[in-house]
């Protein structure tokens, strides 16, 4: 049903996205790090981060909580095991239509773009790269430094609006 309910409203809800740029993540746990990773994130024209907090017991909620003020973060207390994939499902099916690129990374990850000064200025040059894109496609890749090429990784990024290309 899941399914469903998003093909309808991607074909009925027509808004534009709220934001061009944003980041879904699920930790546990790690408080210290999020100021560095939000902030990095931040200047490489990240707009919005929807983080998950698999029962955290350290700091996080504290560290998030000015970004939580801002409207920065969207934070959600998301308890159990193995919850990651079932993170992201939830992030993709309340967020999708709020923003026009979704990465979802961990947060021992960072984007780095090469040649482009941010992640966004990366984006506008879609059209010289030859993987085909579509508002249902989610691109997977991480830019290997070592050969200059688009591999496979963990970092997903997924086009969210309904704009044909």
């Amino acid at each position: 049903w899941k399914a469903i309910r998003l093909k309808y409203r991607m074909k009925h809800e027509q808004s534009s996205p709220e934001c061009y740029l944003a980041v879904c993540a699920i930790a546990k746990n790690e408080g210290p790090y999020f100021k560095e990773w939000i902030e990095w994130h931040r200047e490489q024209g990240v707009e919005k981060f929807y983080i998950y907090d698999n029962e955290s017991t350290d700091c996080t909620k504290e560290v998030l909580a000015p970004y939580i003020e801002s409207g920065l973060v969207e934070y959600t207390y998301f308890p159990g095991q193995k919850k990651q994939l079932a993170a992201y499902d939830d992030c993709f099916e309340r967020h999708r239509l709020e923003t026009r690129w979704l990465a979802v990374i961990d947060l021992d990850e960072f984007i780095v773009p090469l040649k482009h000064r941010n992640i966004p200025e990366f984006f506008s040059e879609e059209p010289k790269f030859s993987f085909p894109i579509d508002k249902q496609c989610i691109i997977r890749f991480v830019f290997n430094q070592l050969f200059s090429k688009w591999i496979h990784s963990r970092t997903c990024f997924s086009r969210t609006d309904s704009s044909s290309y």
